[in-house]
C-alpha cells in the first residue's frame, strides 16, 4: 500500500467515531436542567442577587430614620487633680461642690427628627428605588445568562449535527476510495481518479478533525456555564419551538419597550436619581429634632447624683457659598441624564427586537429552502454514485455532489438553531425569558 493511502486509512480509523456506550438517563442534560444549574451557580447571577440583598438591606437602614434613636454611654476617668463630680446648676455658698480625682458617669440620650425638609422620606424612596434597580439588574442578569446558555446549548447541538453530516460524507468518500483502489489495481481506473479520491478523503479527514475540535470546545463552554468547572456535559436533548408562529411586530415592539430587562433597569435608575435629587433639595429647609438625656455621675469617694435634660434643636444653613445650589444642579442633571438613558434603552430595545425578528423570519424561510436543498442534494449524490457504479458517471461530479450535500446539511443545522436563538432573544427583549418560558415554549426531543 502506498504511504499516502496508508496515512488516509489510519486517519479514517482514528476519525470515524466508534459506537458510544449506552448512557443512562442521568447522563442526559436537558436545556431546562442546564438552565436551573446555571441560574443556581453562575457568578453573574449570584453577584446580582447579592447586590439586590444589599439594596434591600439599605431600605431597612433608611426606614430606621423614622424611629427615634437611643444610645447608652458610660465612662470612668482619673484626673491628676480633683475635678467637679457633677456640673453646677446653681451656687450655694453654704454647700461646697463635690470634688474627686476619679469621675464615673453613665447616661442615656435620645433624639427624634421632627422635620428635615422631606430629606428623610426622599432617602427612603431613593433606597427603595435602588432596591428596584437591584431587582431589575438581577432579572437582567438571569435573562442574559439564560440567553447565553441557550445559545451555547444550541451551538453544541448544531456542531454535533454538522459533525454527523461530515461523518456521513467521510464514510461515502471512504467507500469511493476503496472502489477506485480496486478498479485501479485491476487496471480499470486512471491514476488521476485514485489521486482525486485520496485528495478528497484527506480533505474530509482534516475537516472532520476541525469540526470535532470545535464541538469539544463548545461543550466545554457549555459545561462552564452550568457550573461543571469546565467539564463537558453529558448527552444533550434536541430542542425545537413548540409554536413556530412569528408574533406581530407591533406586539413585539410594545413588549420590548415596556418590559425589556434593560429598559426596566434604566427606569428604576431614573427613579433612584429623582429620589436622590429630592434628598439634596431637602438641604434648603431647616431641620428640627427633639433631644433628651439622663445622666448619673459620681466619684470614687463621692455620692452619685443624677440629672436630665430635654429640648428642641433647630438648624438651618443660611449660607453655604452656593454649595447647596450646585449640589441640587448636579442632582437634577443626573436625573435628566437618567431619563435620557431610559429613552436610549427603549430605542435600543426596539432596534434589537427588529433585528431579532428579522433574523427569525429569515431563518424560517431559510429552513424551508435548505430542507428542500438537502433533499435535492441527497438525490443528486445518490444518482451520481449510481452513475459511477454503472460506469456512466464522472468522479468529479460525484465528489462535488457529496460536498454540496454536506454544505447544505451543515447550513440547515446551523439555520435551525439560529432560528431558535432568535426566538430566545425575542423572548429576552420582551422580558419573558425565564425558566418557565424555556420549559413551556421549547420542546425537548430525545
Amino acid at each position: 500500500m502506498k504511504p499516502l493511502t496508508l496515512f488516509l486509512a489510519s486517519a479514517v480509523l482514528v476519525l470515524v467515531p466508534r459506537p458510544a456506550p449506552a448512557q443512562d438517563s442521568a447522563a442526559v442534560l436537558s436545556l431546562a436542567e442546564a438552565a436551573r444549574r446555571a441560574l443556581a451557580t453562575h457568578p453573574a447571577t449570584r453577584a446580582a442577587a447579592a447586590r439586590f440583598d444589599g439594596a434591600r438591606a439599605a431600605v431597612g437602614e433608611a426606614s430606621a430614620a423614622r424611629l427615634p434613636s437611643v444610645s447608652l454611654s458610660a465612662s470612668a476617668t482619673t484626673w491628676s487633680d480633683p475635678m467637679l463630680v457633677a456640673p453646677l446648676h446653681g451656687f450655694d455658698p453654704a454647700a461646697a461642690p463635690a470634688f474627686d480625682k476619679t469621675l464615673i458617669q453613665g447616661g442615656v440620650t435620645a433624639s427624634y427628627m421632627l422635620f428635615d425638609g422631606g430629606a428623610r422620606g426622599a432617602r427612603i424612596r431613593q433606597a427603595r428605588a435602588e432596591a428596584g434597580v437591584g431587582e431589575a439588574s438581577l432579572a437582567r442578569a438571569e435573562q442574559g445568562l439564560l440567553a447565553r446558555l441557550t445559545v451555547a446549548y444550541l451551538d453544541v447541538l448544531a456542531r454535533a449535527r454538522i459533525l454527523g453530516a461530515s461523518e456521513q460524507r467521510l464514510t461515502a468518500l471512504q467507500a469511493e476510495h476503496a472502489r477506485v483502489t480496486k478498479l485501479h489495481a485491476a487496471g480499470r481506473a486512471a491514476q488521476l481518479d485514485l489521486r482525486r479520491a485520496e485528495a478528497a478523503l484527506a480533505n474530509a479527514a482534516a475537516e472532520q478533525t476541525q469540526r470535532a475540535t470545535s464541538l469539544a470546545l463548545a461543550r466545554l463552554e457549555l459545561g462552564r456555564l452550568v457550573g461543571d468547572s469546565g467539564a463537558a456535559p453529558g448527552r444533550l436533548e434536541d430542542v425545537q419551538l413548540r409554536d413556530s408562529v412569528v408574533p406581530e411586530r407591533s406586539v413585539i415592539i410594545a413588549a420590548a419597550a415596556a418590559a425589556s430587562p434593560d429598559v426596566e433597569e434604566a427606569r428604576r435608575r431614573a427613579a433612584a436619581a429623582e429620589a436622590a435629587a429630592s434628598v439634596v433639595r431637602g438641604a434648603r429647609w431647616p431641620t428640627a429634632s427633639l433631644t433628651s438625656g439622663y445622666t448619673n455621675r459620681g466619684g470614687a469617694d463621692s455620692d452619685f447624683t443624677d440629672d436630665w435634660n430635654a429640648g428642641v434643636q433647630l438648624a438651618w444653613p443660611l449660607f453655604t457659598g452656593g454649595a447647596t445650589a450646585r449640589r441640587i444642579d448636579r442632582a437634577d442633571a443626573a436625573g435628566r441624564a437618567a431619563n435620557e438613558e431610559v429613552r436610549l434603552a427603549e430605542l435600543d430595545a426596539v432596534a434589537h427586537a427588529d433585528r431579532a425578528l428579522a433574523q427569525l423570519v429569515d431563518a424560517n424561510a431559510r429552513v424551508t429552502s435548505l430542507t428542500q436543498a438537502v433533499e435535492a442534494f441527497t438525490a443528486v449524490a445518490a444518482a451520481e454514485r449510481l452513475r459511477l457504479e454503472t460506469g456512466t458517471g464522472i468522479q468529479a461530479d460525484y465528489l462535488a455532489a457529496e460536498a454540496d450535500l454536506l454544505g447544505a446539511r451543515a447550513e440547515l443545522a446551523r439555520t435551525e438553531y439560529d432560528r431558535l436563538a432568535a426566538a430566545v432573544e425575542l423572548a429576552r427583549l420582551m422580558g419573558q425569558l425565564d425558566l418557565a418560558w424555556i420549559e413551556t415554549e421549547l420542546e425537548q426531543q430525545p
